[in-house]
Order: C-alpha cells, then structure tokens, then sequence
C-alpha cells in the first residue's frame, strides 16, 4: 500500500467518516462539504416556510399553521433548524 492510500485510511478511522472512492488532496475536506450541505438545508427550510407566508390566514389555518408561529421560526438563529422549533412551539402549545 502506498503512503497517500495508508493516511487517507487512517483519517477514515480517526473521524469516522467515510472517504469518497475518489479522493484527490485538491477536493474540499469531507467535513466542509458536509457542513455547507448542512447549512443549505437549514437555509432552504426556512424559505419553504417564508414562502408559506405569502398565504393568507385562512389557508394557513387550514393547514393547522399560525402566521404568528411561523414568523417566529423564521427569525430564530441561523444555527437552528426552523421546522424543528416550529415543530416544538406546535408540541409545547398543545
């Protein structure tokens, strides 16, 4: 075994995570790119539910949904999850 395959297996065993078949030391960190995906979702969450915004109370209450708690949890800090928190606030409020 060469010496670039043993240290990219050592860091699959000291991290944990799995190595992409294809690595070259130009590619991003497995970390980074995970955790940019992890941000996108969050972001692209919170503007599924900024777009149920545009709907008026009525449709919003037919989907059991309160424009109140749904501006809430679009104004919660980035690093948490909007859906959870509404989800949450929705599990507390009954």
């Amino acid at each position: 075994m060469n010496r670039s395959k043993q240290s990219v297996d050592k860091r699959t065993e000291s991290t944990g995570r799995q190595m992409p078949e294809f690595y070259m030391p130009a590619m991003p960190p497995v970390a980074l790119t995970e955790e940019m995906d992890h941000w996108y979702r969050l972001w692209r969450r919170r503007r599924h539910l900024r777009q149920l915004l545009v709907l008026d109370d009525a449709a919003l209450e037919a989907l059991g949904l309160k424009r109140e708690d749904l501006e809430w949890a679009t104004h919660r800090p980035w690093r948490e999850d909007a859906f959870e928190a509404l989800r949450e606030r929705r599990e507390h409020a009954h």
